[in-house]
């Protein structure tokens, strides 16, 4: 199979109840994007201009550290889309691990410092800690004598809630600490009581406040106990987003945008084989909560049948 270029569509303005999602005739069929054949779909995934996060990563030697070994270390960085890469090396001095992992830190420092690679970083026996900022997410951190864990961004379940209604809207424990106006994606596990299967998979989200998040994709199934349930803002970020952007005609990046991104065969017989990308974007700073998860709900219950089954 080939595959032709990328065409994308843009919804500055999202109708009521899903309206501009209409699945007719073995087509769906999306307001202003061309028609896709429901069963010559490949592949597709839900995706979202999402925003970075300062994701923190834990470094330590993938063994004890050994006397005048040098040990590389290599962190790749996105910024507006572009990779950055910085590389150092040390050559250990006996096996005091607080003095190695200083020296491995400061040399990081000095790439900070040098504008080489973006975020802060510290030491102490138990390893480096190293933390990106939210518009240079890590994306790699290689290295055959070290490991990297990132530390996972949790909201705090006790003493949270959510709404049933749609859009559902949690309020967490305590202040979230992400940017209001930006999307983002959560994992919810561990949610109990009627609704509990609206909530406890992967979806998007737009904090509203300081602790309120609208999560799109939601309905109103029933309550909800979210305190005792592990909610998770995902580390993931579209690290091609940025690029894709400027082939988006009136993209505005202070704004937010969900959407999907569906690969099908072209049902001409002439180009048979063919796979046609499209990428479907609804703005959602600039239209209504309710419209933008209509949206979402309407795209989910179209493509949950097809053969890829993008549910």
């Amino acid at each position: 199979m080939s595959n032709i270029n990328r065409k994308i569509t843009v919804l500055s303005t999202v109708q009521a109840a899903g309206a501009d999602v209409v699945s007719s005739g073995g087509q769906l069929i999306i307001s202003g994007a061309d028609p896709i054949f429901l069963n010559k779909i490949q592949s597709g995934e839900y995706t979202a201009s999402l925003n970075g996060l300062p994701v923190t990563y834990i470094i330590t030697t993938a063994a004890s550290i050994v006397d005048a070994t040098t040990y590389y270390i290599t962190l790749k960085q996105q910024v507006a889309g572009r990779d950055y890469i910085f590389s150092t090396e040390h050559t250990a001095v006996g096996t005091d691990a607080a003095t190695f992992y200083g020296a491995v830190a400061a040399a990081i420092q000095a790439g900070i410092t040098g504008g080489q690679i973006l975020g802060s970083v510290s030491s102490s026996a138990g390893g480096v800690v190293f933390t990106g900022t939210a518009d240079a997410p890590v994306t790699n951190i290689s290295g055959s004598q070290f490991s990297a864990s990132a530390t996972s961004n949790v909201l705090t379940a006790a003493g949270s809630s959510c709404t049933d209604a749609a859009p559902r809207v949690l309020t967490a424990g305590s202040a979230h600490g992400l940017t209001v106006g930006k999307v983002y994606q959560f994992t919810f596990t561990g949610v109990t009581d009627a609704g509990a299967a609206d909530l406890n998979r992967t979806l998007f989200g737009v904090p509203a406040s300081a602790t309120t998040i609208t999560l799109f994709g939601t309905s109103a199934t029933g309550t909800v106990d979210t305190t005792t349930g592990t909610l998770t803002v995902d580390n993931t970020g579209d690290e091609n987003f940025a690029n894709l952007a400027t082939f988006i005609t009136g993209f505005n990046s202070s704004n937010a945008y969900v959407g999907v991104e569906i690969e099908a065969l072209n049902p001409d017989p002439i180009n048979a084989g063919n796979v046609i990308p499209q990428l479907i974007l609804a703005d959602a700073t600039s239209n209504s909560v309710a419209n933008i998860n209509a949206f979402v709900n309407a795209l989910r219950t179209a493509l949950a049948s097809t053969p890829a089954a993008i549910g």
